[in-house]
């Protein structure tokens, strides 16, 4: 994979390589927008804000034993954030099977982040604003060594900001509480030799409420780290949960990858 490509590929993606394998450019795993299903639970909905209540955020997965053997996660990574489709799909799932050294040059990345949520700007009154989407699941294994010169990335996704001022609302202002941000993903390397650089696994970023907290928000979707609830308050100090890094040095981790068979 050339420097300055990019290449997107679907959730549940699985590479195998009888020899070596070099990303200069960005692997880009797209988002997953099957709620409720992954690693962590998506976000259950949106409740209006400034009224007592504040939709919680997807529950986490956060079993570091069981997570540290998930090395063949399928097809749904983190879970969506909440309100009414205004939330970030989560994260996907991408897995990198070699025979040979898995290199990832300065110029490279492998991207499995949760989407970001969206305020879709309604002038009106109520007013909607999403969670942002869980983190997915980067999985490298190799006979030989993982390189990582750049950055393996399974953020959770920013949740979206609420309207500061439109029509309707108090004052001429229509507001919405602050969306959850999605909980962060997991990156598990295994190898006989590792070299982890840049990994990026930390919760996305809460939205920030406008002037009034007026209308309605979404919690972020989980993933190994819970997606924070929606905020009435400035929630820009709650980010979503934070993901995990698993490292396992082993001079055959092919042996993990064996399919389980089950015995009627």
């Amino acid at each position: 994979m050339g420097t300055g490509a990019t290449l997107i590929v679907p959730s549940g993606t699985v590479i195998r390589a009888t020899g070596n394998v070099t990303i200069s450019g960005t692997l880009q795993v797209a988002a997953n927008p099957n709620a409720g299903a992954g690693i962590g639970t998506s976000s259950p909905g949106c409740d209006e804000s400034g009224a007592g209540t504040q939709e919680p955020g997807g529950a986490g997965f956060g079993n570091s034993l069981i997570a540290r053997l998930l090395v063949s996660p399928g097809m749904i990574g983190g879970g969506v954030g909440g309100c009414l489709g205004y939330g970030g799909n989560g994260g996907g799932t991408v897995v990198i099977l070699a025979s040979g050294p898995i290199t990832i040059a300065s110029s490279g990345s492998i991207r499995a982040d949760g989407a970001a949520a969206f305020n879709p700007g309604y002038g009106g009154s109520p007013a909607y604003d999403g969670g942002g989407g869980g983190g997915g699941i980067v999985v490298l294994a190799s006979r030989t060594s993982i390189a990582n010169s750049a950055t393996l990335s399974a953020q959770g996704g920013n949740g979206a900001d609420g309207d500061s001022a439109g029509t309707g609302g108090p004052n001429g202002n229509v507001n919405t509480g602050a969306g959850g941000g999605g909980g962060g993903g997991i990156i598990s390397l295994l190898a006989p030799s590792i070299t982890v650089g840049t990994a990026q696994y930390n919760g996305g970023a809460a939205g920030k409420v406008g002037i009034y907290s007026f209308g309605y928000a979404g919690g972020g979707g989980g993933s190994y780290g819970a997606g924070s609830s929606a905020q009435d308050v400035d929630a820009g100090t709650y980010p979503g949960g934070t993901g995990a890094l698993f490292t396992k040095i082993t001079l055959d981790p092919s042996t993990l990858f064996v399919p389980v068979v089950h015995l009627n």
